[in-house]
């Protein structure tokens, strides 16, 4: 009995001892991220008084609000603060947001994924690999890429509009959404997930935790929290579909014109192929389906632009139409690059309408170089590893107050 007191005893205290080093584990997890501000950065922009506490918050739920108070503090309208572990310079002016958006070494992706909560450190993709990933992505919007995939861009929209039925009423955020990350899987992504409508359904859940964070996973990147589960969940399950059908398509020989593709063509490494894949999918799937969505909202509040888009439509299929029984899907099918691009002027001023109502906010960039980037002539700079936010949506002569 003595001895069995004595085990437990014993196996009492080690676990005790476990726990302590646990916890003592996730606290240094928790905290490592933050000691990065005890020594901020001299070349960037100077922190406010009280931007450098934790009111930085409230920068996730009040951005405009936010920047707008803390550039009419600063002298020159830029300043520094910490968002978690991150060093963040807010940038005002036209000389320092034309460097701000067109300075090779920021990287939206990044700034994203930082900025959201995400795990994915895509830092180190700045050699050689991640310029050859880029490239195939300029080579899908080329002119012959496109023409090569618009047959699966109207069948994939014919299909969405005739599962509508004859009701016709929608979940625009639902139904947009579903198509939109169809049509960008056959863009940017793999033919064998946007071939299928039930694995494009499948898979659009999938992503939905990716979209999902909060304001501790961003102050604490390290911490295992049941978020960061989830998130790293959906990216194995994604990774282990995506590199299936890589494997099938080297072991068959079937092609497919698609980005998937290009980069195995291009001798991409597995990783980065997937890494690349869902990384274009949440860059870009997500305010699109939004836009779309709020476009049809807004055309439905407004019966006379409606009208004037319809018109424009029927007109351009009529132009095109070579017999009278055929359908209007068919007179797309013939539709050229060209044709999608100058036959539907209204439409187009339509979106640029929409997003420009829904897109005012925040941008969000890394400096993902080795080198300071410049603040415009404000004498500042990003240092390497730093984010720059900027507003958008200012302009003098729609906004009176710009930030």
């Amino acid at each position: 009995m003595a001895i069995i007191l004595t085990s437990l005893t014993a196996i009492q205290g080690q676990a005790n001892n476990l726990l302590v080093g646990i916890a003592t584990v996730l606290i240094f997890m928790a905290a490592r991220p933050l000691f990065y501000r005890v020594s901020p950065p001299g070349s960037a922009p100077q922190f406010l008084k009280g931007y450098k506490s934790w009111k930085a918050p409230t920068f996730g739920s009040s951005r405009a609000e936010y920047l707008k108070s803390g550039k009419e503090k600063s002298p020159d309208r830029q300043f520094s603060f910490w968002y978690g572990p991150n060093h963040v310079i807010a940038i005002s002016g036209d000389e320092a947001r034309t460097t701000y958006l067109t300075s090779r070494g920021l990287d939206s992706l990044a700034g994203f994924l930082v900025l959201f909560g995400s795990f994915l450190n895509v830092d180190g993709l700045t050699n050689s690999v991640s310029r050859t990933a880029m490239l195939v992505y300029k080579k899908c919007t080329q002119d012959d890429q496109m023409t090569l995939n618009l047959h699966h861009l109207v069948n994939d929209s014919d299909e969405c509009v005739q599962n509508i039925g004859s009701w016709g009423v929608i979940d625009p955020v639902e139904t947009m959404g579903i198509l939109i990350y169809r049509l960008t899987h056959r863009m940017t992504g793999t033919h064998d997930i946007a071939n299928s409508l039930d694995l494009v359904i499948k898979t659009r859940e999938v992503y939905k935790p990716l979209d999902e964070s909060s304001l501790f996973d961003i102050w604490f990147p390290l911490l295992p929290t049941p978020s960061k589960l989830r998130r790293l969940w959906g990216y194995s399950k994604l990774h282990w579909l995506i590199q299936g059908f890589v494997s099938e398509r080297r072991k068959s020989g079937r092609v497919e014109q698609d980005a998937m593709q290009l980069m195995m063509e291009q001798k991409i490494s597995d990783p980065i192929i997937t890494l690349a894949i869902i990384g274009a999918i949440l860059a870009g799937v997500f305010n699109t389906s939004i836009n779309a969505a709020w476009n049809l909202c807004y055309l439905a509040q407004n019966p006379i632009w409606m009208d004037k888009l319809r018109v424009e439509v029927d007109i351009a299929i009529q132009n095109h139409r070579l017999q009278l029984d055929e359908t209007g899907a068919d007179v797309l099918h013939r539709f050229t690059l060209h044709d999608w691009e100058t036959e539907f002027p209204l439409l187009e001023l339509a979106m640029r309408e929409t997003m420009r109502f829904t897109m005012s906010g925040t941008i969000v960039r890394k400096n993902i170089g080795n080198k300071d980037v410049p603040v415009g002539d404000t004498g500042s700079f990003i240092p390497p590893g730093s984010l720059a936010v900027g507003g958008i949506f200012q302009v003098p002569a729609f906004n009176s107050s710009p930030c």
